[in-house]
């Protein structure tokens, strides 16, 4: 199902006339999807991407949860419940520019100047856009490198990006690194080094990116964001009075920002102050369902449009 899920999020993206393209490794799409589907979106188009998100609902399908990452920055959760009661989620990770820190690296606008179909090995289309290999290979090692962290499955996709056009790959991230950086990376993907690539992360993130002070302005900027997230909590929880089991791993194992309690029906106060006890990863929203024995798809159809009738409330865009 998530994969049908994933066609119609593109479809509905193409129909529209947005601009964007899917960033990350996305080489197992459409027939399998990781995590979350990170979307570049240009900015005249963010608007209309909040409104064509919706068009996803159906008579099983909802759009349940949305989560702000930055100042044009939202993790959208859509959920779809089968009639057997199965649980599938797809969650769009929708953006414009590229920015960590507060500090924009890749403008939207231009980035997606260098968007392209996403292609089979053989040349068939999958129906989707993906940026130009030098693009790609420049935002997944930004990441990788703000993170500090790669592992050999990454530097492979890297060293398959920076194949198709490694000239352009280096000349790419020669303006994000100084030159000694930049000549020691090439370097390291020319022989396929994935150990003396590594080896370079200590102390390369501090020299790619401008990490901020502790009372900058910048982390004055990513308080602001932080506490929208705490005063806006992103998941939900089930209250029941029997063994919700089955359904805790229907949507707690599948979606991050899910949380399944076991516990009597609380009032809407006590359950604001008992999700502000989960400030580090701001992960409660009360949907206020109660689960008493009902079967598995009665249940999982209750859960979905109670977080439904939450996300429509606060987030769907007025006509």
């Amino acid at each position: 199902m998530k994969t049908e899920m994933f066609c119609r999020f593109v479809n509905i993206l193409n129909a529209s006339g947005i601009r964007y393209a899917l960033l990350g490794n996305t080489e197992s799409y459409p027939e399998k999807i990781g995590g979350d589907v990170d979307t570049m979106v240009h900015p005249d188009d963010w608007t209309k991407l909040h409104e064509a998100l919706w068009l996803m609902e159906d008579a099983g399908t909802r759009v349940v949860n949305r989560v702000r990452r930055g100042r044009a920055a939202f993790c959208y959760t859509i959920a779809h419940v089968s009639p057997d009661g199965a649980v599938a989620m797809l969650k769009p990770d929708v953006f414009t520019d590229y920015a960590e820190d507060c500090d924009i690296y890749m403008g939207a606008s231009g980035t997606l100047e260098n968007a392209v179909p996403a292609e089979y090995s053989d040349g068939r289309q999958k129906g989707f856009n993906v940026l130009a290999p030098h693009m790609e290979f420049a935002y997944y090692l930004l990441k990788k490198i703000h993170k500090s962290a790669v592992d050999e499955a990454q530097f492979a996709y890297l060293a398959m990006m920076f194949g198709k056009a490694p000239g352009a790959c280096a000349k790419e991230i020669a303006r994000y690194c100084g030159a000694a950086d930049a000549a020691k990376i090439r370097g390291a993907f020319e022989c396929g080094n994935y150990a003396g690539f590594s080896g370079m992360f200590p102390g390369l993130r501090e020299r790619v990116f401008k990490i901020p002070g502790v009372f900058s302005a910048k982390q004055l900027k990513n308080l602001r964001w932080i506490a929208d997230r705490v005063f806006t909590p992103v998941g939900f929880a089930i209250s029941t009075s029997g063994d919700a089991g089955i359904v805790a791993k229907d949507w707690a194992e599948t979606q991050r920002a899910t949380f399944v309690s076991r516990c009597p029906r609380f009032s809407p106060l006590m359950g604001k102050i008992k999700s502000m006890l989960f400030v580090c990863n701001a992960k409660c929203l009360f949907a206020d369902v109660v689960v008493d024995g009902e079967s598995r798809p009665e249940t999982n159809r209750k859960i979905l449009e109670a977080m439904s009738r939450r996300a429509t409330k606060r987030w769907k865009p007025e006509k």
